[in-house]
């Protein structure tokens, strides 16, 4: 142990290591979170690049730690000041499970095997009880610059729009503008569409532009995390996020095409609504009205054309100036005619990445058409897997429940629409579901009986228009057993 003025510097045990949640790398809105919220966030900042930090740390395993964490020492809680992104690394190879991003917590799993680590390997620390000091010593270290992830200068006026002009910044703009979207208080089905493809290029180009930079007071802190001047950004946010999905115009145009002078008159037309100091109990009542109408309307726009009903619903934080356009009447379309058996409107947010890969293969991969290089057979076969593998999931991550190895899928089906219906879902909801599931073993292109004829079979080939047909009729379960599983994510 080596003590130099106010300085320690020592090993110190992992498990006694705590993140610093006040840290430049957070936001305000995570100060006292606990570790596992704040590991959240810092993985989720993709040039952060936590999964190519992790792996050299294994490489480099066996040598010593050429980064000492710097360390406040309150009362015997030792605070990392500095060396945040690095703990995070070492939490993560301790235990994987303490971030909820799957992939991240697979690959640090993974990496985890190749090196022997627990609670209590320790790592070199620089340590001082005084707050002021070990700041002083975080500021030097960052002037010099030690291979680590920047930060950068305080930045001038004129800084609030260098990222426009930067390939680079616009990266780090994009990731924080992400992050940002993926902390507000809105529906995840809204979050995952505005951040997916058609629409996040659209925001991107939006809100990346000189007009909105100006209008929003846009800005880097020292720590490259984006920030607003303006105190109603994200409510303004909102709204245009609803006008994008919404598919509105302004001036005319869809949003992809306007220009700068669009944009300017655009957002000057965004309005908040005066919202009631008493109404929290009134606007929680309202979001849980609009997730049950979202719910119920998926359901409905389902059957009759395959739309998402988050197309049109609004927010409740203000208005703009973008209006719907008219629709022409255009003619249903056959329910049937696509060539997969999931229609490209079914974007379901599947957390498991099996579970996922399976629905992909069955929405984008395996085709049902009339040509010879139709599978049925095999999307068949997956069909039934998919439906399997969904009801094992929702038991064990909603529930902490397993089923019996000898469990058919009937009996599994009675278990989870009962849940379901605990949860205050009307019985009517389930009426597919349960006919496919049904002790009466009714054989119709909809029980479970004929699910298993396509595995076992050597005869019945299923007609890519029943399977097609059976995944309308069974799409809502779908719908909100992955709303449910996400629900609380």
């Amino acid at each position: 142990m080596a003590k130099e003025n106010n300085f320690e510097e020592r090993k110190i045990a992992l498990k006694d290591l705590n993140l610093w949640s006040e840290n430049p790398r957070f936001p305000e809105a995570y100060f006292g979170k606990p570790e596992n919220e704040l590991i959240d966030y810092i993985v989720s900042i993709p040039h952060y690049k936590i999964k190519e930090f992790g792996k050299e740390v294994v490489e480099d395993f066996d040598m010593p730690v050429f980064e000492k964490l710097a360390i406040y020492n309150d009362n015997g809680e030792f605070i990392a000041y500095e060396g945040n992104r690095r703990l995070t690394v070492y939490k993560l190879l301790l235990n994987p499970n303490i971030t909820s991003d799957i992939n991240v917590s697979d690959y640090f799993t993974q990496l985890k095997r190749l090196i022997n680590i627990d609670e209590d390997f320790k790592i070199d620390c620089v340590i001082s009880e005084n707050p002021k000091e070990i700041l002083r010593y975080v500021n030097r270290k960052h002037l010099n610059n030690n291979n680590e992830v920047n930060w950068g200068s305080i930045e001038n006026s004129n800084a609030k729009l260098r990222w426009l002009e930067n390939p680079m910044k616009q990266d780090i703009f994009q990731s924080n503008l992400s992050v940002i979207i993926r902390n507000m208080d809105l529906p995840e089905s809204i979050k995952n569409q505005i951040l997916g493809k058609g629409y996040v290029t659209t925001l991107f180009r939006t809100i990346n532009s000189t007009t909105a930079a100006k209008f929003f007071s846009l800005t880097f802190d020292d720590d490259n995390n984006l920030i607003s001047g303006n105190k109603d950004f994200t409510n303004k946010l909102e709204i245009i996020i609803y006008d994008i999905i919404a598919g509105k115009v302004f001036n005319g145009k869809i949003f992809s095409r306007l220009n700068k002078v669009d944009i300017d008159k655009y957002l000057n037309t965004l309005v908040l609504k005066k919202v009631d100091s008493n109404s929290d109990k009134k606007k929680t009542n309202q979001k849980e009205h609009i997730v049950e109408k979202k719910i119920e309307g998926n359901i409905k726009k389902l059957d009759n054309d395959g739309e998402d009903i988050s197309k049109v619903v609004n927010t409740n934080k203000g208005t703009s100036g973008a209006i719907l356009p008219d629709k022409k009447n255009k003619l249903k379309r056959k329910s049937t005619s696509r060539t997969r058996l999931i229609p490209k409107s079914c974007k379901l947010n599947i957390k498991n990445n099996k579970v996922n890969n399976i629905f992909r293969e069955l929405r984008d991969d395996l085709l049902l058409s009339d040509s010879t290089k139709s599978v049925p057979n095999a999307v068949g076969v997956l069909f039934r897997v998919f439906l399997e593998v969904t009801l094992d999931e929702y038991a064990e991550k909603k529930h902490g429940h397993n089923f019996k190895k000898d469990s058919g899928i009937s009996s599994k089906i009675e278990w989870v629409v009962d849940k379901l219906i605990s949860l205050g879902y009307p019985n009517k909801l389930f009426s597919v579901i349960n006919s496919v599931g049904s002790s009466k073993k009714q054989y119709t292109y909809l029980s479970i009986e004929k699910f298993h004829e396509y595995v076992h079979s050597n005869t019945l080939e299923p007609s890519s228009s029943e399977l097609k047909t059976k995944w309308d009729l069974l799409e809502p379960f779908f719908v909100i057993i992955y709303y449910e599983l996400n629900k609380d994510s």
